[in-house]
């Protein structure tokens, strides 16, 4: 076991590639539990466009065979990618991933194949700006609570905010906007995708939910949309499979699509110009969200969306 607190790392990962990127890793983790408490992980690629070595080489992290991987309070940015684990567990808590740019998976976190029992969590955290997915997963399952997850709008690349291929994937109390797509799932024949999806803000360039079609394969979809705001340019929900099975509840759509208590109209966001999207007075998401969910801070039915409606304080 390793720790490392108010530690810098910076400029490394200039060597051999490995792996699914076939990039350097600047930490290599092989079945060791490492804990990363207010660190930096920074520059590791070289990130100007007009360098001939852009975006190689120098990922954040390669970790894999069983590896405990936490990162709390810490800064990972301008890097050819993020922490890519394969077989290994990320708690990432408190966090910025950020400006991960180069070609090809250029992705904020990748992790595949966890283990029997394994689930990663991402909490508290921004996940922001680089040239493919944010959060980029195969065959895991994992939990994103109270993340932003912004600008993965790369038009190079099919950019997602968050990515699915089978496993599952449970979203709460989450922004994801500005990317090209939302959240989108794939699988093998066979292969089941799961998505859980609750009060969270969902705008995207293209559309804001997905399932997609990319190996003429036949994977089980089940999404469970709830107490949401989910809109996108193109299409709000989008799927080459079975509509039927994409269940959205309780939630603001942009277009629509069949559900119980779901509403069509403005949200009525603050400015969402301005990147404000918490509700205005009068908003169709206020106290329109599933009826058995826990009630808001101040008693009222819940709200849809990431952000609870605060009224303003009494004029007296």
């Amino acid at each position: 076991p390793s720790v490392y607190r108010h530690t810098g790392i910076t400029r490394g990962g200039r060597g051999i590639g490995e792996w699914h990127t076939g990039t350097v890793p600047v930490v290599r983790a092989l079945g060791s539990k490492i804990a990363f408490d207010s660190c930096s992980l920074t520059d590791l690629a070289e990130t100007s466009r007009s360098s001939p070595e852009f975006g190689q080489p120098g990922k954040v992290m390669q970790a894999d065979f069983g590896a405990d991987i936490v990162f709390d309070n810490c800064l990972l940015a301008r890097a050819r990618m993020g922490p890519e684990l394969i077989g290994a567990v990320l708690l990432l808590t408190n966090s910025y991933i950020v400006e991960m740019c180069g070609v090809v998976d250029s992705d904020g976190v990748l992790i595949e194949d966890s283990l029997s029992g394994q689930t990663n969590i991402l909490t508290g955290s921004v996940i922001a700006q680089g040239d493919d997915d944010g959060i980029d997963t195969a065959n895991c399952n994992f939990t994103v609570e109270h993340c932003i997850i912004r600008n993965w709008n790369n038009p190079l690349e099919d950019s997602k905010g968050i990515s699915i291929a089978a496993g599952e994937a449970r979203v709460r109390h989450c922004l994801l906007v500005d990317n090209a797509i939302g959240i989108s799932g794939k699988g093998g024949n066979g292969e089941q995708v799961r998505l859980q999806v609750d009060h969270s803000t969902l705008l995207a360039e293209a559309y804001a939910i997905g399932a997609t079609n990319k190996d003429q394969t036949l994977p089980s979809f089940d999404y469970r949309i709830t107490n949401s705001i989910v809109r996108g340019a193109v299409h709000s929900v989008f799927t080459q499979y079975n509509p039927a099975d994409i269940h959205v509840d309780y939630s603001n759509l942009g277009g629509y699509w069949p559900g119980s208590g779901n509403n069509f109209d403005d949200p009525r966001f603050v400015s969402a110009t301005n990147h404000d999207y918490r509700l205005q007075p009068y908003s169709p998401c206020i106290d329109s969200g599933h009826p058995a969910s826990p009630l808001d801070a101040d008693g009222s039915r819940t709200d849809m969306g990431c952000f609870t409606f605060q009224p303003a304080p009494p004029a007296l």
